[in-house]
């Protein structure tokens, strides 16, 4: 009986009815054998499932609800040899998702965006059953005392999450997570908990403590001692890309760190990054970032508040957080940004095109070619908060950013933008269209070969801009035209690195890319190789030369018969000024079948 209903409740309701309520006698379960015989049929289940894997009677409603799903999907000798369930649910499949083995290991993965590179991917969890409101499974975590409700979970189901003499940690009451909600913030244990890193070969890993950013680094870690762990692999991400079996994660060890190296690598994760606005406010830090982020709103006359209209799509938005690091991996600051959730929007309705073009990284480094070649400065600028510069053809309503809600009158306002907004479907290409439409008054004019390279030509020289996103590179051969060219744009000149391509290790590491899935000594030997080639020139990146031309020359070339019984490899390079702009690395589509078909 549930517990909202009392003996005298219902009582009363069987009296205004004209209800004779009858019971049985104590101890006499032959009065009521339908309901008794079931119940010894659900217990007796739930006993040798909770038996099978040593699972307490703490969660024996879990074992007993688990037990009533797999029966009610069991044919039945009443019934024909059909199950209970096709029998009401002629037309639906008899599982939505595949039946586990309750109470065995899983780790439910982590799909939260916010997680930096040494964050873990899953969490260990008991499995406790199905989902009866969505298509899911019912997942705890005894240490962290969550529970969890996920469609991506990897089971060990031949490993019991308790053993015979283990303690088991009773789950306090917890309404289940929803599985488009799941996220769990990163670094929320207390400092002394150690984070297992799991391994699939026969040897112990390293134990890896989050260090106080108050001790130094020789002090705080010492030592550090290698504790075996269960052989247990990572949870791989459930998607419709294919991740390889063995991740590099799988194998990372710090036994041959310096303790300021590993110091350093656990600092990486001592910031926590909050996943939502009440957490942010607990960080001063954080509260500074939005308050500065709404300023740049404020200033921009991004919106107007307005009383909301009848029958229109209001856009959700939200506060994304992040962390901007130097060069050298100091923080550099706390960054938070206001995200609209364009994916509420409706095509036709509050957005149309979308597409956004961006310079490409070969027009980039043809331009590095001509500015070595030809003398020409060069310089790149950043535009901050370029998509709030963007503006909409479109009639766009937003809700009031969580946590600068006006008060008064105007609490129930929304926002209706006037400017794009970060997040929006439409924005990239409204910021694109505005800054070709400023470029265009001031005479650059579009590359047809690239729609992200401008050109001006004055009457000392040419000016050529490319832009990628909000980033700008300026060149060309008329100085002045370049210095009037940024006066122009108004805004602050700001150097970035560009990254350093390797075009010369595209052919090795396509090879052994092959052999992710099952990957042997002599592929780990080779992947080894590359990385010390890596190691033994970190600086090279691509170097251009001045070779006083602007000649253009390309090279191609195939490995027939490189593997005997695949497909050959085609490889090609494109030189700009003696110096290398374009490359590429592929497998061809057929298998040649002699050396001029490869090469041909």
């Amino acid at each position: 009986m549930h517990l909202s209903l009392s003996k005298k409740s219902v009582s009363d309701f069987c009296n205004s009815k004209g209800i004779l309520h009858q019971t049985s006698c104590p101890y006499t379960s032959q009065q009521n054998g339908v309901a008794e015989s079931k119940h010894r049929h659900l217990l007796d289940v739930a006993r040798t499932i909770m038996t099978h894997m040593h699972v307490s009677q703490v969660i024996l409603g879990d074992a007993v609800l688990t037990a009533c799903y797999l029966i009610n999907r069991m044919p039945s000798t009443v019934l024909n040899g059909d199950t209970p369930y096709s029998c009401l649910f002629p037309n639906k499949p008899l599982f939505g998702i595949a039946p586990r083995v309750f109470g065995c290991v899983c780790f439910v993965h982590i799909h939260s965006p916010n997680l930096d590179k040494l964050s873990p991917r899953s969490v260990k969890c008991i499995f406790q059953g199905y989902s009866r409101t969505q298509k899911g499974y019912r997942c705890y975590d005894p240490q962290s005392r969550k529970s969890f409700t996920s469609a991506n979970v990897t089971f060990f189901e031949s490993t019991p999450f308790y053993s015979p003499q283990s303690p088991v940690v009773i789950p306090p009451p917890s309404v289940p997570l929803p599985a488009p909600t799941l996220s769990v913030p990163p670094h929320t244990e207390p400092p002394t908990r150690p984070l297992q890193v799991y391994s699939r070969r026969n040897r112990s890993t390293t134990t890896m403590l989050i260090v106080p950013p108050d001790l130094p680094p020789t002090a705080a870690l010492g030592n550090p001692s290698a504790t075996p762990t269960d052989d247990v692999p990572i949870a791989l991400r459930k998607g419709k890309r294919s991740c390889t079996a063995h991740p590099l994660a799988n194998s990372l060890f710090f036994q041959n760190l310096s303790p300021h190296y590993r110091a350093f690598s656990v600092s990486l994760s001592s910031v926590s990054i909050p996943n939502t606005y009440c957490e942010a406010l607990r960080h001063p830090a954080w509260k500074m970032a939005m308050d500065n982020e709404m300023s740049a709103l404020v200033s921009r006359g991004t919106w107007e508040l307005v009383e909301v209209p009848p029958n229109v799509d209001i856009v959700a938005c939200r506060w994304v957080f992040t962390l901007k690091f130097r060069a050298d991996g100091t923080l550099e600051r706390y960054k938070a940004r206001l995200l609209a959730k364009g994916f509420t929007q409706t095509y036709g309705v509050d957005y149309f095109e979308t597409f956004s073009p961006v310079a490409r990284f070969n027009s980039i480094r043809v331009l590095f070619s001509l500015a070595v070649n030809l003398s020409w400065p060069m310089y790149q600028m950043d535009i901050k908060n370029a998509f709030l510069y963007g503006d909409l053809n479109e009639t766009v309503y937003m809700e009031q950013p969580p946590g600068y809600v006006a008060q008064g009158e105007k609490q129930r306002m929304v926002c209706k933008l006037k400017k794009a907004i970060y997040g929006l479907k439409q924005s990239p290409r409204a910021w694109f269209d505005k800054f070709c439409r400023i470029i265009g008054e001031f005479g650059f004019s579009r590359c047809q070969a690239d729609h992200s390279v401008f050109v001006q030509t004055t009457k000392t020289g040419m000016v050529v801009l490319a832009v990628y996103v909000d980033d700008i590179l300026i060149t060309g051969s008329d100085i002045n035209g370049i210095e009037e060219a940024k006066t122009y744009l108004q805004k602050h000149f700001v150097t970035k690195d560009l990254g350093r391509p390797r075009p010369d290790i595209s052919f090795a590491v396509g090879l052994v890319s092959q052999f992710m899935d099952k990957p042997r000594s002599v592929h780990w030997e080779a992947a080894i190789r590359i990385l010390k080639y890596i190691k033994t020139s970190p600086g090279r990146g691509l170097l251009f030369k001045q070779h006083g031309h602007v000649k253009i020359e390309a090279y191609s070339d195939a490995d027939y018969a490189g593997s005997k019984d695949r497909k050959s490899t085609s490889g090609y390079c494109t030189y700009v000024g003696g110096n290398l702009v374009t490359w590429r690395s592929k497998k061809q589509t057929t298998v040649a079948r002699s050396s001029a078909q490869a090469e041909y």
